[in-house]
């Protein structure tokens, strides 16, 4: 099994805005692609009961070497929400986070001489490698967090 080592556990943005979720979707996408990362949608949910609640969970992957992955995941939840042609008004929350994944392909896992020797040169001789992998992955969830941050501030209800 592939080892998951958590970089950003999670930050959280709310707010009561107008937005264009296809703006926003765009948003994402482009700045996902700006920096290399692959983008999935893994879960959409739209619950229709007294009040419309949808909520998307979208993961980004982007291949750091042959052995490593970095991925960030945005959970976009709308609650509240009235519908008016593209735009929605009501309460918009993100959620980010983002981890490592080494040896997502599990090359090692398998025999258990080789899985030895590959934790003896993760901890010791590869460390500073994914240090600067950690720190690359946290600067980017940071900088995505603040990316749509600013697009919520443009639409903000007062």
């Amino acid at each position: 099994m592939a080892e998951i080592d958590y970089v950003v556990r999670e930050i959280k943005l709310s707010q009561r805005a107008a937005i264009d979720i296809f703006e926003l979707y765009k948003t994402l996408k482009n700045w996902f692609k700006n920096h290399r990362y692959s983008l999935f949608e893994r879960e959409y949910e739209n619950i229709r009961q007294e009040v419309l609640s949808t909520k998307i969970k979208f993961e980004a992957n982007r291949i750091l070497d042959e052995y490593t992955r970095g991925i960030i995941r945005v959970t976009l939840s709308i609650k509240d929400y009235e519908e008016s042609g593209r735009a929605i008004k009501g309460t918009v929350e993100l959620s980010f986070d983002s981890s490592l994944n080494i040896d997502y392909e599990e090359r090692y896992e398998e025999r258990p001489l080789a899985k030895f020797f590959r934790a003896v040169y993760d901890k010791i001789i590869a460390r500073e490698k994914f240090l600067g992998y950690e720190e690359e992955i946290k600067k980017d969830t940071y900088a995505l967090y603040n990316e749509i941050k600013a697009f919520l501030n443009l639409h903000r209800m007062k």
